[in-house]
């Protein structure tokens, strides 16, 4: 007869029971050896070590303490299928599976019927053990959220489950007694539904129906209680609603829930759901446990260990009014005591040690090795490792002992290690169980050792179970609770208790480390979403805690692909884990490419894709990313257009740490060039600069990544214009020395930026200085008022002196380089090349301020970014408008070296391209500076060019500059000024440059010269130099001979026609021009240059550039033959190629008007009437019968019978009737003549004339 029986049948009154295990430990001790021992020497197992009788001492002698790995084999083969004897003569009746803690690797353990006999026996005594602290119990139910999982089978058919699942699913559940203690508010049908989410939200639905008679709760681990919590906090509705309406939700479909649910519903309970609707509305949850259920004692659940870090969010559930009971300490190899102190705190738990379920031995930490302690004769303050021989498996733990009434009690310290085993007689030291993942756990492995001959190592003497792992990973999270109570339950109010045995922070470290395997074993796709969904956020509080705890976490393969998985959950709280954690992951270099590689880039574009997400996860997903894109391997991949566009709207996101996140996302895809092209074209840049612009500065981090992303695209040219037509220019870092050269005018009469004096009125000074302070601003006799370019002028002139006067314009630190093996001048050119963003108005400013310094490396920076950011005519006035055109010429005028000049040159040319800015150029004297520089003949080719560029810009004839000389001075400039500076010596070099320049030199040094033209109308200058040779290289454009479908790239050609077409037009402009002056006509090849323009009209040169080819033409013709007649060759050619092309250009225009239109068509007509010759073939190959056609619906009488007129004459050639027909002329034609119209007779005979 076993142990339990006998005490059992021997005595009623359990906790008489509880005094005789504790007052006989050495006689219960040994018969539990003894009966074990007896029932198990024939297994194959135990036969290894004695032959015969078996008896204590030669149990202790000859079997030694083993490993997990040791009796692996022996239990696998079990597993497999052979006889239970090999380990056990009772019959094996299924697996428990271990938690995997061991190195992550799950083991499965025998079990038999034993297991649950003393689990049951736990169970009855703790039901007497709670009943002499709490009173009331049995006028109540339990609500006990208790769950089953799926379970497996091993090739023997036998199931291997976890161990609370075993006991759930045994007759030891079905059969319990009918006592208070096991009658609870859901049916047994709930707590072994399979479906863990249906099971509990009919847990709940249960307890609410039946709140009123609640008494006590729990849960088996703590963290299903506040996973229960945080389910009500989702679906309090939803459980109001069918308690009102007395009817479950459809989407609970298990059989077994519907039926035992409905029969506890019993109908509705409007009030009720009135109550508990009332009570889940407040806006803080603190307490809602005790108002839910207000007769509820107590909390029963386990909360040591790995638990304790749920132990705050509960207390703040329950507003500390509820204890928090751990009743028992099982694990799957064992049961091991009871806590008889059930109402004390979690950090103080301890339990009493049952002699009676398994054969306990202890080996001491302290002292001599080679003593082995029974349970009998353990020492008070000594620590022991403890060794365990049971009926189906035995595991150590280290522990502390004390003594209360001659009871053996240990505090819950756990030593955890790869040994997990129940094979019966095998001693194994440590294990590892299901059950012990709730303590606080430290990894030892022991090798196998026979008592006569070992060797021990101290294991390190552990804290108390309720030790913090470490802050990250035990402090509540504040997702548990709403929003409005953010900080009060992550609050703790328990102290740290001081533990009798010091440990240093490596042991503590080993700790938290042992529980990582459990929860990477929670996020299998097995287990419950709510149990992963808990695993995943306890993995994300560890890895808080650096590299070292995320390694922990990264040893385990696999775990990254079940982390990504999570991010396809539809619960808040796992996608921000997950997300949370990967983001922990990718920050380490590492494990960055592991993490790309696992998917999680395509999972967190699906998860940030959904239409409503919540702000946290948002920001945990969009980290991840910024964590990510830190490799470059990384950035490549994410630089997709999904991402980009999710990007860009979280850019205008209300939460500012998305928002930050984002940016930071952007800044890092930005370092790699070859995202620039699709982040421009995703519309990166406008959002981005509006962040910088905003008057509402808003979070100094986003404005950073907004900067750091726009200066990156900026430096390719075509994204930098497209950053400074959003309004923020580049403007040079140049150090807060170089502005100490600024010298602000402390006392001067008040002018605007650009040097324009205002007008004193006031005829004496006012006494307190109003004169100066109010000032009429009387600026010029054609200005009335200050325009908006001069406002702004105004504004950032003010902002950018005061801050260089205080010292405070350059806040921006100097990037160091991050590379070791750079040398110190890369580095110092690296940070001469920095710049910085700031809106138009102060960064317009800013420049101009810096062109005032004495440092030339700022100023000649400063110019080129004046030159970069003259895109536009606004711009070019902006800086006209703030004054920059004084300090470049003055630039120019100084004797300064190329280095300032080139700058300065590009920046000057770059402002001309604007007429109102080329006036201010030219008013500011820089004409004769450029003249002196071009005739200096030691200059480079491209400042040669440059020059030349803005010198064509300020005397091109063709943009009509030649008016405003004669419409007087301009700010004073003289008459005489051009005329003085073009001079012969001048001219000399211009045509010395345009014999030998590239096609764009030579227009523009032509353009100079035809200006000669204006300014000395006998032109004796120019031509005494060899002019003719110069338009005979301009005229000769080689690839006008080159056909357009033999060109090697066909955009090549274009651009060199283009280019061509500008020379011809400057050269015959010029040509033009010359011919007014009988000493050139004298010397021209008139014969000469006709060819060469005749063969240009008839080349395929845009038709715009034809224009002064053709009066060119014209103008020789009438030199030759004063009366040209219509016939005239050159006069055809010029009808043909010029004439007829542009009138079928003016009617096709879409922009023409309707008397444009009517001016091109009488025109033609008037052309075609008169016999040009093979005019009807030039009009159709250049497209004019379209255009006609659409002419004949026109209202207007005159363009209809115009358009009549050329079509009759255009379809006398029934070459042409196809393309009339195609044109849609026919069913015009007929409403013409069906209509009566004043044409219907000439659109008539040109129907007959039709095929049709």
């Amino acid at each position: 007869m076993s142990v339990i029986s006998v005490l059992t049948e021997k005595a009623n009154d359990k906790l008489k029971i509880l005094e005789d295990l504790t007052s006989n430990v050495k006689q219960i001790q040994d018969n539990v050896l003894e009966e074990i021992l007896t029932l198990n020497t024939n297994t194959e197992y135990l036969q290894r070590f004695f032959h015969g009788k078996f008896d204590k001492e030669i149990f202790k002698k000859n079997v030694p303490v083993g490993t997990y790995e040791d009796v692996k084999p022996y239990i696998q083969r079990v597993a497999n299928g052979e006889p239970s004897n090999v380990i056990s003569t009772r019959p094996i009746t299924g697996f428990l599976l271990s938690s995997g803690t061991s190195g992550g690797a799950q083991k499965i353990m025998p079990w038999n019927e034993k297991f649950l006999d003393y689990l049951t026996f736990m169970y009855d005594l703790r039901m007497h053990v709670i009943t002499n602290y709490v009173k009331g119990l049995e006028k109540g139910k339990a609500m006990m959220f208790y769950f089953t999982k799926l379970e497996s089978t091993t090739a023997s058919g036998l199931p291997a489950r976890t161990a609370s699942s075993s006991y759930l699913k045994s007759s030891y559940f079905k059969n319990r007694p009918c006592n208070w203690y096991y009658t609870y508010t859901s049916p047994d049908e709930v707590i072994l539904c399979p479906d863990n989410k249906q099971s509990l939200y009919c847990h709940l639905l249960c307890g609410l129906v039946q709140r009123n008679e609640v008494t006590r709760m729990g849960s088996i681990f703590a963290s299903v209680m506040v996973r229960a919590i945080k389910f009500l906090e989702d679906s309090w509705e939803e459980l109001c609603s069918n308690i009102r309406s007395g009817q479950l939700s459809e989407w609970i479909t298990d059989p077994g829930c519907r039926d035992s649910v409905s029969m506890v519903l019993g109908g509705p309970h409007p009030e009720v759901a009135n109550t508990v609707e009332k009570i889940c509305n407040e806006k803080c949850w603190k307490g809602i446990l005790k108002r839910l259920w207000p007769r509820t004692k107590y909390i029963e659940t386990i909360v040591t260990g790995s638990m304790a870090q749920y132990v705050p969010t509960l207390n703040y559930y329950c507003n500390d009014m509820l204890p928090l009971v751990s009743t028992i300490y099982a694990s799957s190899e064992t049961t091991f005591g009871l806590n008889l102190n059930p109402l004390c705190k979690p950090e103080d738990v301890s339990y009493t040690i049952m002699p009676n379920v398994s054969y306990f031995e202890f080996i001491p930490l302290d002292g001599d090795e080679n003593d082995v302690v029974d349970l009998a004769d353990l020492k008070l303050g000594c620590s022991y490792e403890l060794v365990v021989t049971n009926f189906s498996g035995l595991s150590s733990l280290t522990h502390r002992t004390n003594f209360r009434q001659n009871r053996r009690l240990f505090e819950s310290l756990m030593s955890l290690s790869t040994v997990s085993s129940t094979v019966p007689c095998s001693r194994l030291s440590p294990i590892s169980t299901t059950q012990t993942k709730f303590l606080t756990l430290s990894a030892k492995t022991q090798p196998i050792r026979r008592r006569h001959d070992r060797s021990f190592t101290p294991f390190p003497t552990l804290i108390h179970s309720n030790h913090p792992l470490r802050h990250a990973f035990s402090n509540p999270k504040s997702s548990f609770h709403r929003p409005h109570c953010i900080g009060e339950a992550g609050h703790s109010d328990t102290t740290e208790q001081t533990s009798a045995t010091s440990v240093d922070d490596n042991e503590e470290a080993r700790r938290s480390e042992s529980h990582v395997a459990l929860f990477v074993r929670m996020l299998g796709l097995d287990n419950d979403p709510l149990d992963r969904e808990q695993a995943v956020e306890a993995l994300w509080k560890y890895s808080l805690g650096g590299k070292k705890c995320i390694d922990a976490i990264m040893q385990f393969h696999g775990c990254l692909n079940l982390i990504v998985t999570l991010l396809k959950s539809d619960s808040t709280s796992t996608c921000e884990a997950a997300a949370g954690l990967l983001c922990s992951i990718a920050s380490v270099n590492l494990y960055r490419e592991l993490v790309a590689e696992s998917g999680a880039l395509e999972e967190i574009t699906a998860l940030l894709s959904r239409p409503s997400l919540a702000t946290v996860v948002k920001e945990q997903s969009i980290c991840a990313l910024w964590n990510l894109t830190v490799d470059e391997g990384v950035r490549e991949k994410a630089a997709d257009f999904d991402i980009l566009r999710l990007l860009i709207t979280f850019l205008e996101d209300d939460d500012v740490n998305v928002k930050e996140a984002a940016g930071g996302v952007l800044a890092n895809l930005s370092l790699s060039s070859s995202n620039h092209k699709i982040m421009v074209e995703v519309g990166v840049i406008p959002k981005l600069a509006k962040l910088l612009k905003g008057e509402n500065k808003g979070s100094k981090v986003i404005r950073k990544e907004a900067r750091n992303v726009l200066l990156e695209l900026a430096k390719d040219d075509y994204y930098r214009i497209l950053v400074i037509e959003e309004g923020v220019v580049p403007i040079p870092i140049i150090g807060a020395d170089a502005y100490k050269s600024f010298r602000p005018d402390l006392y001067s009469w008040p002018s605007l930026p650009d040097g324009i004096k205002v007008e004193q009125t006031a005829k004496s000074p006012s006494r307190f200085g109003a004169s100066e302070l109010l000032l009429g601003l009387n600026v010029d006799e054609d200005v009335d008022e200050v325009d908006e370019a001069k406002t702004k002028a105004i504004v950032g002139r003010t902002n950018q002196q005061f801050l260089a006067r205080i010292g405070a314009i350059e806040f921006e630190k100097e990037i160091k380089s991050e590379r070791p093996g750079e040398s110190q001048q890369n580095q110092n050119q690296n940070q001469q090349q920095q710049l910085t963003l700031l809106p138009c108005v102060d960064g317009v400013a800013r420049l101009v301020l810096i062109l005032g310094l004495a440092d030339e490396v700022a100023v000649s920076r400063a110019a080129e970014s004046v030159a970069d950011a003259c895109i536009n005519e606004e711009m070019r006035v902006s800086f006209m408008e703030a004054g920059a055109v004084k300090p470049l010429v003055q630039l120019l005028a100084n004797n300064n070296g190329e280095g300032v000049k080139i700058p300065v040159i590009r920046a000057l040319k770059n402002l001309s391209l604007s007429r109102t800015v080329c006036k201010r150029i030219e008013a500011e004297g820089a004409v004769p500076f450029f003249i002196n520089l071009l005739k200096q003949p030691e200059i480079s080719l491209s400042i040669t060019e440059q020059i030349l560029d803005v010198l064509a810009h300020i005397l091109d004839p063709s943009k009509e500059m030649e008016s405003k000389f004669y419409e007087g001075p301009v700010n004073g400039s003289k008459a005489d000024t051009r005329s003085e500076a073009l001079d012969g010596s001048v001219i000399s070099r211009l045509v010395q440059i345009a014999k030998t320049a590239s096609p764009n030199l030579l227009r523009k040094a032509i353009s100079v010269i035809e200006f000669g033209t204006v300014i000395d109308p006998t032109m004796d200058t120019i031509i005494s130099e060899d002019i003719t040779t110069v338009l005979d290289v301009a005229l000769h454009q080689r690839v006008l001979d080159e056909p357009e479908n033999e060109a090697e790239e066909l955009e090549k050609h274009l651009l060199e026609l283009e280019e061509a077409g500008l020379t011809i037009s400057a050269a015959s402009r010029l040509l033009t021009k010359l011919l007014d002056s009988e000493s050139f006509r004298q010397t021209v090849d008139v014969t000469l240059f006709t060819e060469l323009l005749r063969k240009i009209l008839r080349s395929n040169l845009p038709l715009h550039y034809k224009d002064w080819v053709a009066s060119c033409l014209v103008k020789l013709t009438s030199l030759s033959s004063p009366s040209p007649s219509i016939n005239n060759p050159i006069n055809v050619e010029v009808t043909l190629y010029k004439t007829i092309p542009s009138l079928v250009e003016q009617m096709s225009f879409f922009s023409s008007t309707p008397e444009a239109k009517e001016a091109a068509v009488l025109e033609l007509n008037k052309i075609v009437s008169e016999g040009v010759p093979e005019s009807t073939q030039a009009l159709a190959s250049h497209g004019g019968i379209e255009p006609l056609v659409k002419l004949l619906e026109e209202r207007n009488e005159r363009c209809v019978e115009a358009s009549l007129s050329v079509l009759y004459n255009l379809s006398m050639d029934s070459e042409n009737h196809t393309a009339i027909i195609r044109a849609g002329a026919v069913p015009v034609l007929r409403r013409i003549v069906m209509s009566q119209r004043p044409q219907w007779e000439k659109a008539l005979r040109l129907l007959r004339d039709l095929p049709v």
